[in-house]
């Protein structure tokens, strides 16, 4: 039986999870909200079936509704959550939880005092890569992990298909670390251990509200040695890698859901029976997403990772 669920936020991420939701057969995206009538007009054309409500909290509290997806900015997050969980509604948000580590704490106390099924969006969590690495660093075929090395490298930010979205650009509640790098805390926390910070250097621009525009940091992940390049500008096309160097055998994720090996002297493909990796992502996160939602184990990060990964991103972004 499929899952209603309601859309608060249909900006990009609303409407890429839009399609790949209205394709799953675990899910039936069935009401949404957004300020914005453009966004909304295309959300349209993907969902014309969707009702359209007049406010969040109506889209929240519609009774066909099982769950509410928050792709709204991070401001934002701890509002509509918090009117979900008051409706008894599991809750999937985009990344980050938020921005104010106090709130974000109260409201990980909160959902789960209340039993409430909770989910965030880090695109490593469902992917085939992330569990091949993780199940060849738990049966040792890596051998010993001597670390690993982030490499982040835009010419402009925010990019090319976020032209649009003004707050992406802004110190208070975007920029590329919270963004993009979350994901590589999230993965550097759940292959190698939770991440201190033992160096980090942040530029930011000179007028004050701008977002940063690179990064040089250095985490102990377990004992592991994690350290991140990063940075905004200049004639080159987008980079984001996450290289794992093991004593038998290296892997490389890279442009987002792709995975290479090296056991000898080159890259191979580590996944190539996966036709189209960014799809398989998709269907395996909402595969992850249902058994939440219906009781059973799964996999899938909740509120309190995604605020251990938050603590970390704020960290950095304070130095």
């Amino acid at each position: 039986m499929a899952h209603g669920v309601a859309f608060i936020g249909l900006g990009t991420m609303g409407q890429r999870m839009a399609g790949y939701m209205g394709r799953h057969a675990g899910f039936r995206v069935l009401v949404a909200w957004d300020p914005n009538p453009d966004q909304v007009r295309k959300f349209q054309t993907i969902c014309p079936e969707a009702r359209i409500a007049g406010s969040a909290a109506e889209a929240i509290r519609d009774d066909r509704i099982d769950s509410v997806y928050i792709a709204c900015p991070p401001f934002h997050h701890k509002q509509h959550a918090e009117t979900a969980i008051a409706a008894g509604k599991a809750v999937f948000c985009e990344k980050p939880l938020g921005v104010d580590i106090a709130e974000s704490r109260k409201l990980v106390d909160l959902v789960e005092r209340k039993g409430i099924k909770n989910a965030i969006n880090f695109s490593h969590a469902g992917r085939a890569s992330t569990r091949l690495v993780e199940q060849k660093i738990k049966s040792g075929e890596i051998g010993t992990v001597y670390g690993a090395t982030i490499l982040h490298d835009l010419p402009e930010w925010p990019a090319d298909w976020q032209k649009g979205i003004a707050w992406l650009g802004c110190r208070d509640q975007g920029g590329f670390v919270r963004e993009n790098l979350s994901h590589y805390i999230y993965l550097s926390r759940r292959l190698l251990g939770p991440p201190k910070i033992v160096f980090c250097r942040i530029d930011y621009p000179a007028d004050g509200v701008g977002a940063e525009t690179a990064i040089m940091a250095e985490l102990d992940c377990g004992g592991v040695p994690v350290r991140i390049l990063g940075s905004v500008g200049g004639k080159s096309t987008s980079k984001g890698e996450f290289i794992l160097r093991g004593e038998q055998r290296s892997y490389r994720f890279h442009t987002w859901s792709m995975l290479d090996e090296c056991v000898g002297d080159k890259w191979t493909d580590a996944l190539p029976h996966i036709a189209d990796t960014y799809a398989d992502q998709f269907q395996r996160q909402l595969d992850d997403l249902a058994d939440l939602i219906e009781g059973r184990a799964s996999p899938i990060p909740g509120f309190r990772d995604a605020l251990a990964v938050q603590e970390v991103i704020e960290e950095m972004l304070r130095v």
